[in-house]
């Protein structure tokens, strides 16, 4: 019986661990607000224009720090900054009583409405059971699209970024590990690129083997921030456009993409181009001129196409024939990108 007794103790702390809840160093008192911070040392982005009033309200002069939030909060382009400041003023007894649920449930409302970096304090929330179902699965959840919207900028791929979100919140066990995963699945451009690929199509996996979601703005975002220096990456991005997979149909940015590739060697983006300029499709210029001029370049880039241009040559007519080959259009511009094939 007390062998079983201490295998019970040692999951229980194991659990406890893996949360970041049952060390000393670790142990959050949820009966006890957060304490009181001035906004320099709390607020960032969007809130920075309500800095004077939170100061006001820390020190006890409450009156216009919540009139002014009372008037954010119905308005949708101001809504998101109040919904942050309020999450922090729950946690911390700020003007308001403490009540970690509407901590929870602001920090969640702002990060829902397009702020990501606030999945943070959800995550984190879910890991102590702060005002929310202690839950590692949900804690993930909320970790996940914190990552993975944070996957296109390199500076947001380091653990004093996230730790510079959570402020004084310690940062979890848990997302350390997260943050591990998203530096290795960003390591390399190509890697960021799989990830960006995978976010589309549903098939991206967490470090524990469990999925990503599925999130095509941040998709986007990665492939936006590669495009300049890999011309895979430019390709994919305006093929995704012509697709339509971000919701808004824009073929003619994508079309953009696709030419900076090319511009840059990118032999695949020279055939999709001339298979495009060689459609009935109404939103691209039928050229059977530019068809043959891309196909022509692809060939010099040591494309296998024989066939398909000699087609693309007669098609194009005897003039084009002529023209073509030297025209500056179909040459390679190495300076559009910083990096090699």
């Amino acid at each position: 019986m007390l062998g079983l007794h201490k295998k019970i103790i040692t999951i229980t702390t194991a659990l406890g661990i893996a949360f970041g809840y049952m060390t000393d160093a670790n142990a959050i008192d949820v009966t006890k607000p957060l304490p009181k911070l001035k906004a320099a040392e709390l607020l960032t982005g969007n809130s920075s224009h309500f800095h004077k009033n939170f100061d006001k309200g820390v020190d006890g002069d409450c009156t216009s720090l919540l009139s002014r939030l009372d008037k954010a909060i119905q308005h949708e382009e101001s809504e998101y900054a109040a919904r942050v400041l309020f999450g922090e003023m729950y946690d911390r007894a700020i003007c308001v009583n403490y009540d970690p649920t509407k901590a929870y449930e602001n920090f969640k409302r702002a990060a829902d409405m397009g702020g990501p970096y606030y999945y943070a304090q959800v995550g984190w929330k879910h890991v102590h059971g702060h005002g929310a179902e202690q839950s590692i699965e949900k804690a993930n959840d909320a970790f996940k699209l914190l990552l993975v919207r944070s996957a296109a900028w390199k500076e947001s791929r380091t653990y004093d970024r996230f730790q510079g979100i959570l402020r004084d919140r310690n940062t979890p066990a848990l997302l350390k590990t997260g943050i591990d995963w998203l530096i290795q699945s960003t390591k390399t451009d190509e890697k960021a690129i799989t990830l960006a690929l995978s976010l589309i199509d549903g098939t991206g996996k967490y470090y524990d083997g469990t999925a990503l979601p599925v999130d095509k703005t941040s998709a986007r975002h990665i492939l936006s921030q590669l495009r300049q220096k890999s011309p895979r990456a430019s390709y994919l991005l305006g093929m995704e456009h012509i697709k339509n997979t971000f919701g808004s149909s824009n073929k003619w940015e994508g079309e953009g993409h696709l030419m900076n590739a090319a511009k840059c060697g990118y032999v695949p983006a020279m055939i999709e181009l001339s298979r495009l300029y060689n459609s009935d499709d109404p939103d691209f210029l039928n050229s059977k001129r530019d068809a043959y001029g891309w196909l022509l370049l692809a060939q010099r880039s040591g494309a296998k196409i024989s066939k398909e241009l000699e087609r693309a040559k007669e098609n194009a007519g005897s003039y084009y024939q002529m023209t073509v080959p030297d025209d500056e259009k179909f040459k390679p511009s190495r300076t559009l990108c910083n990096a090699q094939n």
